[in-house]
């Protein structure tokens, strides 16, 4: 008994007919016939009541579908399995986010990738972009989805589109730290102002306002952004943030008095990547969900 003779006595079960039966199967009657007649030699019992019309299981033929129709699942789960192994559509991923890509863009990105890939298991961890690196380094994670700066040298990288279409850096505060009438603010509304920064973008926007011959005031540092939009919301300074993370405040309890002004041509910007690290042997899951990431940015600007 092998797996060919049960997918015959299944379909012959189904069909209930030998002639049906080979016709399901494409194959000519008496190959199909001699099959069977096989297979019940073997068993040594008979597994159809024939008649002129039909075929009938018997008891012991009965207790056979069940067990082929089982048999012939794990079969079939067993093949797809390997398949998608082969064709990386299986196995774990881990991938590094920041808070942002975290909250946003990966949410509304997994569902619609799991539902082609469903036997690939996704692992998200939110950090840091320096964490996410690290992690990167140790090969406890083979993607992430970074801010600049980070070592182009080092990483391969691919321009999230949809998480760059705007750039730019914004201040976020209670609505008193800046002038009303205006949604665009410039970086000498920031000087001597008490700043809530990133430790990612601290230095380059220090040094964009000393640069202006301004002074900065840098009261609180933070690796969080929703821990900044928090100092912000406690009238503690203005977090300065790229454009996107900026969308995070509406997820705060309290922000009715919060205004988000964007910084008017300044010097420094913020792309966010997808990366991973160089002359390094990705699994094909990774390169599945790089593929998807790009065909799905392509799809967007099409659109």
């Amino acid at each position: 008994m092998d797996i060919k003779q049960l997918k015959y006595f299944q379909v012959i079960a189904e069909e209930k007919h030998i002639t049906a039966a080979a016709k399901k199967l494409n194959m000519s009657q008496p190959p199909l016939s001699q099959q069977l007649k096989l297979l019940e030699n073997e068993l040594g019992c008979a597994l159809f009541i024939r008649t002129s019309k039909s075929m009938e299981l018997t008891p012991e033929g009965q207790y056979l579908l069940q067990q082929a129709n089982q048999i012939l699942k794990d079969h079939n789960s067993i093949i797809r399995s390997f398949l998608n192994m082969k064709n990386g559509k299986s196995g774990n991923l881990g991938i590094g986010a920041i808070c942002s890509a975290a909250a946003e863009y990966l949410p509304k990105t997994l569902p619609e990738f799991y539902r082609s890939n469903e036997d690939i298991h996704i692992q998200v961890f939110e950090d840091t972009t320096a964490g996410i690196l690290n992690m990167l380094d140790d090969e406890s994670i083979e993607l992430g989805i970074v801010k600049e700066p980070f070592d182009h040298n080092q990483y391969d990288h691919y321009y999230i589109e949809s998480l760059n279409h705007r750039n730019q850096f914004v201040s976020v505060a209670r609505a008193h730290h800046f002038t009303p009438g205006s949604d665009r603010i410039s970086l000498l509304d920031l000087d001597n102002a008490p700043l809530i920064l990133h430790s990612t973008h601290r230095s380059i926007i220090i040094h964009a306002l000393e640069s202006a011959g301004l002074k900065a005031q840098v009261t609180w540092t933070a690796n969080n952004i929703h821990t900044m939009l928090l100092w912000a919301g406690q009238d503690l300074g203005i977090a300065v943030m790229p454009y996107d993370s900026s969308s995070l405040s509406k997820y705060m309890a309290e922000s009715k008095d919060i205004a988000i002004k964007t910084l008017d041509n300044p010097c420094f910007s913020s792309y966010t990547s997808l990366v991973w690290t160089k002359n390094h042997t990705l699994s094909p899951s990774a390169k599945l969900l790089i593929n998807y990431i790009k065909s799905r940015e392509a799809a967007s600007t099409v659109i």
